[in-house]
């Protein structure tokens, strides 16, 4: 696999899968109503087409679980949001066509217990701000796992990830493809929600799954392992690559206090926001920390994606007014 070592799963027993899944379920997010202008930005904002591709990678198996069988594959049906200037309708537009640009590739990677589908009021308004964000649904976690989510299966989702890049930048070279115009194959940046946001972080920093063709990492409530939870097997060595720690508050989101020391060990550029009343994966929430993080991921991926300097102090304008959220930051 481009960009990565392949590794395999270790045998395992999880005793506190429930509870996880559980405790990640994420507020339920209001719809959008209108594209996100982010202050200082001086780009259109675009409206949003979204397409579903199916990538089937057939070097690695889904493990049974559940009473649920295997398979010698492992299928990601993948949603993607990208720019376009279609108005046929309201919110993302089917099959609609894109902008020709060469627009940033965001991949998102979803929790334990949410998907593609429930993300999409969400991430809808980072694709208008000229992103192409790409939503794999994994196959044993998150929404809709025939027999449940198996939350342990997230060490295999960095590999999954890197899959999913392969497979979208083959399609650039592809004159029939959508997507030959619109994706920038070399800048990338990963965001992970919850325990995707570990696999997230082990694709920026940990020896197993590093891929370097990663420019920046978002993890939203993330961690470098979850509690009853298999780590990853590598080391986490830090690159360089720009790191954005997005947090609740510590008493309504569990997974806060893990974000310290990654952030305490992690090279410069970087920087953790923490929503002052945030619950866990603030970012989902359609409240004012929930538009604050949403403003910092947008300008954070303006800056380290585009290299649009000003969107720097558009970030750390984020932290301004700490009644909503504070945000720590080492530029260099």
């Amino acid at each position: 696999m481009t960009g990565s070592r392949p590794w395999t799963q270790p045998t395992i027993v999880v005793l506190v899968a429930v509870a996880l899944s559980a405790v990640a379920t994420p507020v339920p997010v209001a719809a959008a109503s209108r594209p996100l202008v982010v202050p200082g930005r001086s780009e259109a904002v675009y409206r949003v087409g979204i397409r579903t591709e199916t990538f089937v990678d057939t070097t690695r198996p889904t493990a049974p679980h559940n009473g649920v069988p295997g398979a010698p594959t492992r299928t990601l049906r993948t949603i993607v949001l990208y720019p376009t200037r279609s108005r046929s309708v309201p919110g993302p537009v089917p099959d609609a066509p894109p902008v020709r640009g060469r627009f940033p590739l965001v991949v998102v990677v979803h929790g334990a217990s949410t998907g593609p589908a429930s993300n999409v009021p969400v991430l809808e308004q980072v694709a208008a701000a000229g992103y192409v964000v790409v939503m794999p649904k994994f196959p044993l976690t998150g929404e809709g796992t025939p027999g449940g989510p198996d939350p342990a299966d997230y060490v295999n989702e960095p590999a999954d990830v890197s899959f999913v890049i392969d497979a979208l930048l083959g399609l650039t070279h592809d004159r029939h493809s959508v997507y030959q115009h619109t994706i920038n194959g070399h800048r990338i940046a990963v965001l992970g929600l919850s325990l995707g946001g570990s696999a997230a972080l082990a694709l920026g920093y940990d020896t197993c799954c590093i891929d370097r063709r990663i420019d920046a990492v978002v993890s939203v409530s993330g961690a470098k392992a979850f509690p009853g939870l298999p780590e990853f097997p590598g080391t986490y060595s830090y690159p360089p690559t720009p790191l954005l720690l997005v947090r609740g508050a510590p008493p309504f989101d569990f997974a806060a206090p893990l974000s310290a020391p990654i952030f305490a060990e992690a090279h410069a550029p970087k920087f953790l926001l923490t929503v002052t009343n945030g619950v866990h994966v603030p970012l989902l929430v359609n409240d004012a920390g929930g538009r604050t993080s949403l403003r910092a991921v947008t300008a954070f991926f303006d800056r380290y994606l585009k290299s649009r300097h000003r969107a720097l102090g558009v970030l750390l304008d984020q932290g301004q007014d700490p009644s909503i959220a504070t945000l720590q930051a080492v530029t260099h």
